[in-house]
């Protein structure tokens, strides 16, 4: 027999978690599937200030508080000079941000939707459903699940939306070369500097580990993957602050590919789904605002799927809208402070550009951002 939930959520990270969480707030009975157990890296590593807000919505302040993640003060930042300059944090409304132990941040959220009565499921089982009579089945593997609503919580591969014939828009190529390695006394701040291919960013985290982290487009890094590590440390070599000192021919140094372009769907939601977090939004690494924005996207999902409005949709799809073209806009005003190379990567990203500050510097303009103390 199959189980009944008021919202199914596929996906457990921050997304999934927030709007999970925020169901169970308006009385929604939730399951939510999540296919990893937490024990593996994920990229993402850094909280802005802002998201403590939402955290506090959330209703998860006092356990975010009790990991203890590591708080840095602001960023290191050379950009469009040979100089580097300290953007502290310490000037926002809300204060120090934070480095995260990726795993352990979802981890905390994923025991916090236990703990509210969400039923998480873990399995890497492949996913069949079928949408008939106002409501989703879904089978499992052996498991049947119904509910009238399904949020697609899969990050920018946006697994549910795309196979509901959804159209997944890519504006740019943007890959990341992430390696993590283990390193004693980390300085917590993060490093941003741009050089000729491309971009990086490096900090240490918790637990004694840093990240290093080089952006580029994907045809411009090797097709085989032996010949990636080589290309990375070489490049590596070449920087005059991201490197931290690193020894980059040990070979814990290997990097991993990840997806970081500028993607999106044609539409995040209709009256029987919602996209969120990277699934429906996936905005440029520069923002630094990635997890803030699944946070906010899936409290934002959840009052759009309880609301009494029958335009709760269209609302929703019109405030990510905003939320897309307002980043774009930042981070094409970011590129243009580079301007010392006409390589390919570069030339691609320089065009006409709206009057906007960094985002590597001033937090998003315009962002809702709830009361700290609500």
């Amino acid at each position: 027999m199959s189980q009944y939930s008021d919202v199914m959520v596929i996906g457990g990270g921050p997304a999934g978690c927030s709007t999970a969480l925020r169901l169970r707030q308006q009385g929604a009975t939730v399951t939510l599937i999540e296919k990893s157990d937490y024990s593996q890296q994920r990229p993402g590593e850094s909280l802005a200030p802002e998201a403590i807000g939402f955290l506090n919505q959330l209703g998860v302040r006092d356990r975010f508080d009790a990991e203890a993640f590591q708080q840095t003060s602001g960023l290191l930042v050379s950009w469009g000079s040979v100089g580097i300059s300290f953007s502290s944090f310490l000037t926002r409304p809300f204060g120090s941000g934070w480095n995260l132990d990726r795993a352990r941040f979802d981890r905390m959220l994923s025991h916090a939707c236990r703990q509210s009565s969400v039923k998480v499921v873990f399995s890497r089982q492949s996913i069949q459903f079928v949408y008939s009579h106002d409501r989703w089945e879904l089978q499992v593997g052996r498991d049947s699940y119904r509910s009238p609503v399904i949020v697609d919580a899969t990050g920018r591969a946006s697994a549910m939306a795309t196979r509901f014939g959804v159209q997944r828009i890519h504006d740019d190529h943007l890959i990341a070369l992430v390696s993590y390695r283990d390193e004693q006394s980390c300085d917590p701040r993060l490093v941003i500097e741009s050089t000729p291919d491309g971009w990086w960013y490096s900090a240490g985290l918790p637990g004694d580990v840093s990240v290093t982290a080089f952006l580029t487009d994907v045809d411009l890094i090797p097709k085989r993957p032996e010949e990636r590590t080589t290309y990375f440390t070489e490049l590596l070599e070449q920087t005059r602050f991201a490197h931290r000192g690193i020894a980059p021919s040990s070979p814990a140094f290997s990097p991993r590919l990840v997806r970081a372009n500028t993607s999106r769907l044609s539409r995040p939601s209709s009256s029987h789904w919602f996209a969120v977090g990277d699934a429906a939004i996936a905005t440029s690494p520069l923002s630094g605002n990635g997890i803030v924005r699944a946070l906010e996207t899936g409290l934002l999902a959840a009052d759009a799927i309880v609301s009494t409005d029958t335009n709760a949709s269209q609302r929703y799809n019109e405030v990510l809208a905003s939320m897309r073209e307002e980043s774009e806009a930042q981070a094409r005003a970011t590129y243009s402070q580079e301007k010392r190379w006409a390589t390919t990567f570069w030339q691609r990203r320089h065009s006409t550009l709206p009057s906007i500050k960094s985002p590597l510097v001033q937090r998003a303009v315009g962002t809702v951002i709830p009361n700290p103390q609500s």
